[in-house]
């Protein structure tokens, strides 16, 4: 057993470096490295941690399941294990409050203000100068997320160690690997050459990202031609937000990228973040997205930029938009109205300027949420220039097949057989794409298990794994597909007949009830609404030539 257990963060490569210093310079290689998530870091802790006699907590924020994360922590002291955090922050009040409340002893922490983690490392617990100088250039490597995937023969190797790292995190997160992130961080302090060809173990964590986040839109159903052909219209007009709208799994982000790739902006950066993260409110979204000033709230030892800033020029793409809270919502419609911002903390009258295409998605109803008072109209309006819908899979039968054969021959280098073909189309995936490659990750474990005992390995069975696959999810498939088919309608969706399809219609009965709620007071209405008056008094006009309730 491993004496000390190294968590580390994946977005930024300077983890990478951080994690890979730790490992060789203070715990002489005798240590296990594992990614984690602010959001999993007690659960994390909760499950390993006993396991090792240090843990090493590195460039983990402690915003999340602080409750949980006291317990724990209290826990772990009592079995004599020792866990520090180690951050170029210091730990906020609330952090630090909730876990003293909770009895916790309290990890020791090492923080020090320098420009990256591998500083704090280095300079902590020491540095011969040859590893600083080997792993440093990871630091100078834009803090991005690596998908589209780049082509690999024109990176450099730093960028290759961080694309490495990012599809790392990916095998974390998506597939439950939790050996990839030690695995690249390992390999990098080993000194292994990532070109011209990357060992076999590297190489399948970048095929596992590869096909997780395929940029192609794949597929040879009327709808997936004409879904190109919007998405093709919408890249053609790089000035026009776009709103992608679908179920979940359906690829939004496969499309967003579509656009970027094919847009006069495909040579500038794209960047995406999901609104949910954080419950899609409060200081979390808003840092992420704007930045922040030095001195802005506890914690904040440097000014940071945001999003919007590594963007610029590009394009950013915000799924789950339906998740932001109201303090972000007027931000963006600010930052798309003007074409400017203030970061957390910073002077309103130096504000940034930037030029960013914005595309987000929902699997949410926006216009209902608009009705309802929880997403603001005007917004909606900003950010649905171009609104296109992607049908799901059960609708488009013959886009089975190709992304099946595509992402198994991404999977396993080989080809599906005709009869492997026709079990996986026998099914509607309610899931929709992403079901299916998972469904195909499956039967490829299945497949090298098999081969790992040394067993003949014969064409996978997929009318077998489909079979165990429907039992075990028979109550989740059997209500997803109600749903879908109209049988039972989500908590908050309304009456099928109760609301138009037209935007302008659905405009127009928004803007009556405003009116309406407001004792027919006309400029307070307008004013609530957050539209002009002329533009209030318009759906006004257009609600009584519909005959929306208002004379």
């Amino acid at each position: 057993m491993k004496n000390n257990l190294i968590l580390t963060g994946w977005h930024h490569p300077e983890y990478l470096a951080a994690a890979a210093a730790m490992y060789g310079l203070h715990c002489k290689c005798d240590a296990d490295v594992l990614g984690a998530s602010m959001a999993g870091l007690a659960a994390i802790l909760d499950t390993h941690g006993s396991r090792y006699r240090n843990v090493y907590v590195l460039g983990v924020g402690l915003t999340e399941n602080l409750v949980k994360l006291s317990r724990v922590l209290k826990e772990l002291s009592a079995a004599g294990v020792s866990v520090k955090w180690i951050s170029r922050q210091d730990v906020s009040d609330v952090a630090r409050k909730t876990l003293e409340s909770g009895g916790a002893s309290f990890l020791e922490k090492i923080v020090r203000e320098r420009t990256s983690l591998l500083d704090v490392v280095t300079e902590v617990f020491g540095d011969d100068g040859k590893t600083y100088s080997q792993l440093s250039p990871l630091c100078d490597v834009a803090e991005e997320t690596f998908h589209p995937l780049p082509d690999i023969s024109k990176c450099t190797v730093p960028q290759i160690w961080a694309a490495l790292y990012d599809a790392a995190g990916f095998a974390h997160r998506d597939n439950g690997d939790e050996s990839a992130c030690g695995d690249v961080v390992k390999a990098l302090w080993n000194g292994e050459s990532v070109k011209p060809q990357m060992p076999p173990r590297l190489a399948q964590i970048m095929d596992d990202y590869r096909s997780g986040y395929s940029s192609e839109m794949i597929g040879k159903s009327p709808a997936m031609s004409f879904l190109k052909e919007k998405l093709a219209q919408a890249a053609g007009y790089d000035r026009a937000n776009v709103l992608l709208l679908g179920e979940t799994g359906t690829g939004k982000q496969v499309a967003a990228e579509y656009i970027h790739s094919h847009s006069a902006r495909h040579n500038m950066p794209f960047e995406h973040y999901n609104c949910a993260y954080g419950n899609g409110g409060g200081t979390l979204l808003m840092d992420r997205l704007f930045g922040h000033e030095k001195g802005s709230y506890t914690g904040a030892v440097s000014a940071t930029r945001g999003l919007f800033d590594d963007a610029d020029g590009g394009t950013l793409f915000l799924d789950e938009i339906g998740e932001a809270g109201a303090d972000v919502q007027a931000m963006l419609l600010t930052v798309l109205e003007t074409g400017c911002f203030t970061r957390i903390g910073g002077d309103r009258t130096k504000s940034v300027r930037v030029d960013v295409r914005l595309i987000c998605a929902t699997n949410r109803d926006l216009q209902q949420m608009v009705l309802d008072g929880r997403f603001r109209l005007d917004l909606y309006e900003r950010i649905s220039d171009f609104p296109i819908c992607i049908e799901p899979l059960r609708n488009r039968r013959e886009d089975i097949e190709p992304p099946a054969r595509h992402y198994w021959l991404q999977l396993t280098g080989g080809a599906l057989t005709s009869q492997q073909t026709r079990d996986l189309m026998d099914y509607s995936y309610p899931g929709n794409v992403r079901e299916l490659v998972s469904l195909l990750k499956q039967a490829r474990a299945t497949a090298m298990s098999a081969a790992a005992k040394g067993a003949t390995v014969s064409p996978v069975d997929f009318k077998k794994i489909l079979t165990h696959h429907k039992e075990f999810n028979s109550r989740l498939i059997e209500g997803l597909s109600r749903r879908q088919q109209g049988g039972v309608a989500p908590a908050s969706a309304a009456v099928a007949d109760e609301w138009p399809d037209s935007r302008e219609e659905l405009l127009a009965l928004h803007t009556v009830k405003v009116y309406e709620k407001y004792g027919r007071d006309i400029n307070e209405a307008a004013a609530k609404a957050g539209v002009s008056l002329n533009t209030f008094k318009k759906y006004l006009a257009a609600a009584r030539s519909m005959a929306r309730g208002i004379s």
